[in-house]
């Protein structure tokens, strides 16, 4: 089976049992129109769990039922994770990208990651900073500071998403992201990059050039990992990515 069918059909299955559990959660007459309705109106069972329990609610099923629903990507995030182990290495931005994606299943708000590494790159901890709402999430200089003492980390990615897809960084992401490599300089733990996730895609702000490399670079020059962190980053692929998502 080729890879396009095959996928084709992971999303037919995906679908037929996204219909089978609406009929269940409303049985009678009106499961399938529900199952119909909820499927056209969100495109696909992944974006149907992840839109959420009030937004589920609103759109006629019970508080039980879309509370059930919205539960869904977590156990998938967990499982997922389950696959790094607790400590993987995220020694670059395409191993850091992995990793991210699966941070945000199903996250419907802005919510602010730190991934704190040791000097081989390897992750200390994912320390969860912040949750927003729909549009931004509040950044704490003072607060990144301490989980990097608390963690002892020897270099950090911090990481957020766009909830709304847009696929752009705002002002505020470039400048705090200018104001961290500046605080980080008397601390000896370089900021490696800051990734935005917009769906299931990521925008790094290192990789284009929202922040000169040459700050990136100064920060630790004998620095490895700072210094090999884009090595197998498809730049041309991410931009395609970025350039679809523009045009919705």
């Amino acid at each position: 089976m080729s890879g396009a069918r095959e996928r084709m059909e992971r999303v037919n299955r995906a679908k037929r049992a996204m219909e089978a559990a609406l009929e269940f959660m409303c049985p009678g007459q009106t499961g399938p129109e529900v199952a119909a309705r909820l499927l056209r109106r969100y495109g696909s069972p992944g974006a149907l769990i992840e839109a959420g329990k009030h937004q589920l609610m609103r759109q006629g099923l019970s508080e039980n039922n879309a509370l059930l629903l919205s539960m869904i990507p977590d156990i998938v995030r967990h499982m997922e994770q389950q696959h790094f182990g607790p400590h993987p290495r995220l020694a670059t931005l395409n191993a850091a990208e992995k990793y991210l994606r699966v941070c945000y299943i199903g996250m419907n708000v802005e919510r602010f990651f730190l991934l704190a590494l040791d000097k081989s790159g390897k992750l200390i901890e994912c320390v969860h900073m912040q949750t927003g709402n729909e549009d931004s999430a509040p950044f704490y200089l003072k607060n990144i500071l301490a989980e990097i003492v608390r963690t002892d980390a020897k270099a950090i990615v911090i990481a957020h998403n766009h909830p709304n897809l847009t696929p752009m960084p705002s002002v505020a992401d470039v400048e705090c992201t200018t104001a961290l490599i500046s605080a980080l300089n008397s601390i000896g733990a370089p900021l490696l990059d800051h990734v935005i996730m917009v769906g299931r895609h990521t925008l790094s702000l290192r990789g284009f050039g929202y922040v000169p490399e040459a700050r990136w670079r100064q920060q630790a020059p004998e620095n490895g990992l700072l210094q090999h962190w884009l090595a197998d980053w498809d730049e041309a692929g991410s931009l395609r990515e970025m350039e679809k998502l523009a045009k919705k």
